[in-house]
């Protein structure tokens, strides 16, 4: 297993554009809403445009993998219900915000963070590992996600559980995060490319995803010493770090997957949670300011628990 790799040139620039951001609204007049309005950009825009060439470029050998495709799938179902169950149960909170809780947990940064990770540990056999990953966090984490969201937000409404149930499922697919992988998933399986002229241009909008949203988080911190932050902030980025790791962990040894998706799924559980999430958790009002917080506090731990997790894989499965 190689592991020439410093987690701090990863987690970095992260940071510092996040901080960027801190700093431009002290320094200057940015509206109270720019962040939303850069999320906004991203969830309606940028996110789509990425997702959809994702999904479309891909290729269907590296989705053929059928161990991996479930331990992926029973790992982000693991992570996410326990997270919301316990953030409900435990902490007492509204499931509206419990979903998110246990969505920002699931959601790691597959871009930014995971793809050179991968790479630098696994190598190329890491690969079908970040395409499967992809497939279910866009295809099914996303939708789940806005589903479970959109009932708990309307329980308190007088209509019918049916009637509740097709309004938030219409508006689940209607949502531009789904739009987007579900027509790249269209293309890929007919075999389809996408034309330069408009390949070209979705990606310029999709690489503007990370610059863009690590901003929106700066734009939203208001306080950044650790006071600020939270008790319930500092156990979800544990959870999000430490806790969901172990868990898949536990879960590919179980099944006896193969060394490198093993060590891919692991370490791609325990990088931070993505601007994505964050995003999308301003964009419904759900959870925002503490995805907010769990974004930049988990990057800072990320330099720390990152090498942990590689040293850890490295007892587990000497390569």
């Amino acid at each position: 297993m190689a592991s020439h790799l410093n987690p701090f040139e990863v987690t970095f620039p992260i940071l510092l554009i996040a901080a960027i951001g801190y700093l431009a609204r002290l320094f200057f007049r940015f509206p109270d809403n720019a962040d939303l309005v850069l999320t906004r950009y991203i969830v309606y825009l940028a996110a789509p445009a990425s997702l959809f060439l994702a999904v479309a470029d891909s290729k269907i050998s590296d989705l053929l993998n059928g161990p991996l495709i479930v331990a992926t799938i029973l790992g982000y179902a693991i992570v996410f219900g326990a997270i919301m169950l316990i953030h409900n149960r435990a902490l007492n909170r509204p499931m509206s915000d419990s979903v998110f809780a246990g969505f920002t947990i699931a959601k790691f940064n597959l871009i930014i963070v995971g793809l050179p990770l991968i790479l630098a540990v696994v190598g190329a056999r890491g690969t079908p590992s970040l395409v499967i990953n992809g497939f279910v966090s866009y295809l099914l984490l996303t939708p789940i996600t806005l589903f479970l969201h959109g009932l708990s937000s309307r329980s308190s409404e007088s209509v019918s559980a049916a009637k509740a149930t097709l309004h938030v499922l219409l508006d689940t697919i209607k949502n531009p995060l789904i739009l987007g992988p579900l027509f790249g998933l269209v293309f890929l399986l007919l075999g389809v490319k996408v034309p330069h002229v408009f390949h070209e241009p979705l990606d310029m909008l999709g690489k503007s995803i990370v610059p863009v949203g690590l901003v929106a988080v700066g734009l939203s911190i208001r306080e950044i010493s650790p006071s600020a932050w939270s008790l319930e902030v500092w156990l979800m980025v544990l959870a999000k770090a430490v806790a969901a790791p172990l868990i898949v962990l536990g879960l590919v040894l179980a099944l006896r997957l193969d060394a490198s998706s093993s060590v891919s799924l692991v370490l791609l559980f325990s990088t931070p949670t993505s601007a994505v999430a964050f995003a999308l958790s301003k964009e419904l009002d759900a959870y925002s300011k503490e995805t907010g917080q769990i974004v930049v506090l988990g990057t800072i731990l990320a330099t720390v628990t990152i090498p942990a997790t590689i040293y850890l894989c490295q007892i587990v499965w000497p390569m």
